[in-house]
């Protein structure tokens, strides 16, 4: 294959073999020509059946250049900076496992970028694919997530799964907070927009985001862990947060409109506040196991 890649797509997953599957299934149908096109799968240390996915793939001799690394599970920020570390491409993009591209996004992005040499990247919205099978009140859709509102086609960050940078950007700004096992876009943007890098968000560049295959266990506990990161994101952005009147109003709104998706929000919070009460004792219990003596030394208990 000619060596003629424009385009490096990092798809990072972890045990979501039949998502994945439709993933790179509308990835290998890109209306660019196949041969500049070029994806990356970092597997999260799947154990799921993953792996042979990829490799049949790969046995399949598809026309597009496809790479397959394997790790340890480190997170979803670990698995995209390593994505990006054994890509080639000039211009690379993100994807996430549970979304389905349509044809023409890897153009449109690729074409944005090439038409105003200022910008570090570009981004756009998810939609809805099929039913989602936890239904919500209007204001709590599932399918649908909403950014941070900006004058004109400036945000202060993408979507994690739907965006696409120049190289030099991502090695100007640095790779994602690996601390971070969630919101990592959120504590990139703010290096990257105090670069004064410029950025573009288009209605045109949706991806859909599945959310027809998730029930409520699922999603909660998903919120659940997004919950436990938010500490130690809130911790690098040195911000408080008060999660009780945040759970409060969530758990409210669940009851009042009989609401599933408040319930969701509400166990983000419950995350949160497990995740400080567990940072509380972990560091009580540091101290006590090296009390200071009467002498300033620490010592033991015996």
């Amino acid at each position: 294959m000619p060596d003629t890649i424009q385009v490096s797509i990092v798809v990072p997953t972890y045990n979501r073999k039949s998502l994945l599957q439709d993933c790179l299934q509308s990835l290998l149908h890109q209306d660019l020509p196949p041969s500049t096109l070029e994806l990356v799968v970092v597997d999260d240390g799947s154990t799921d059946g993953t792996p042979e996915l990829v490799r049949n793939l790969l046995r399949a001799q598809i026309p597009v250049r496809l790479i397959y690394h394997r790790q340890e599970n480190r997170g979803v920020s670990a698995a995209r900076n390593q994505g990006f570390s054994i890509s080639s491409g000039p211009f690379v993009g993100f994807i996430d496992d549970d979304e389905i591209v349509p044809p023409d996004w890897t153009r449109k992005a690729l074409n944005m970028l090439k038409a105003d040499p200022d910008l570090a990247g570009v981004g756009g919205p998810y939609r809805a694919y099929g039913v989602p099978r936890v239904k919500t009140c209007p204001k709590c859709r599932l399918d649908v997530h909403g950014l941070p509102k900006a004058k004109g086609p400036v945000r202060i960050r993408f979507h994690g799964g739907n965006m696409m940078f120049r190289r030099e950007t991502f090695e100007w700004v640095g790779p994602f907070q690996e601390t971070l096992r969630a919101y990592e876009e959120y504590e990139w943007f703010q290096r990257a927009l105090a670069l004064g890098l410029k950025f573009h968000f288009s209605e045109n560049l949706w991806v859909y985001h599945r959310r027809d295959v998730q029930g409520f266990w699922d999603l909660f506990w998903h919120e659940f862990r997004r919950g436990t990161a938010l500490v130690e994101s809130l911790k690098i952005k040195g911000k408080e947060y008060s999660h009780l009147a945040q759970f409060l109003r969530y758990l409210g709104h669940a009851l009042y409109r009989r609401c599933p998706g408040g319930l969701l929000l509400a166990a983000r919070e419950v995350g949160y506040g497990a995740e400080r009460i567990r940072r509380h004792w972990q560091k009580q219990r540091s101290l006590g196991q090296t009390p200071v003596d009467g002498s300033g030394k620490k010592g033991g208990i015996p």
